[in-house]
């Protein structure tokens, strides 16, 4: 655990610096056999939590294959993931792994709007359900409608105009 979390810090300090941290990256996947983390996660991973909770997080290992969800399940994930700890990345890797296009992420951290865990359960389950009918074009499609909708709000708080321009600054 001393290792990683030494490598860990080495991280912390050269994305804090804006360096280039693709060779201790590399090394941080050798030595855990896990991919799971990029430079983007990294740099998002590191400002939530210490060096130490991170190493403690990347022990944890991969989330794994979990089959099918009920929506009592996914309501229960989803406030596993939302939950600040060393787990979360852990709950928020399993979600997103297995709703690869629902962009789990932001339903929790920069939603259109404010929901409770078993809105969130059912915007997933939607997102699942047009990726499968009309594939990831869909889902892009329904999300920048809701960033209109967001946009077009005079009273939509800060936090969702912030989620919503990035659907405009994309393209």
């Amino acid at each position: 655990m001393e290792k990683l979390t030494a490598l860990i810090e080495t991280l912390v300090s050269l994305a804090e610096a804006s360096r280039d941290i693709s060779d201790p990256l590399a090394e941080l996947h050798k030595f855990t056999g896990s991919r799971r983390f990029n430079a983007h996660d990294f740099r998002m991973l590191c400002s939530a939590m210490s060096a130490k909770e991170l190493a403690t997080e990347i022990a944890q290992g991969e989330p794994g294959e979990i089959g099918e969800l009920t929506r009592a399940e996914l309501v229960e994930l989803l406030g596993l993931a939302g939950k600040p700890g060393p787990k979360q990345t852990f709950y928020l890797g399993l979600l997103s792994d297995h709703f690869p296009n629902a962009y789990v992420s932001d339903i929790i951290f920069w939603p259109d709007r404010e929901r409770t865990e078993e809105e969130m359960a059912d915007e997933i389950l939607h997102r699942q359900k047009l990726c499968e009918e009309g594939g990831i074009a869909a889902v892009r499609s329904y999300l920048v409608g809701l960033a209109q909708e967001v946009m077009a709000d005079p009273a939509s708080p800060p936090w969702a105009k912030t989620w919503a321009a990035g659907y405009f600054r994309q393209g």
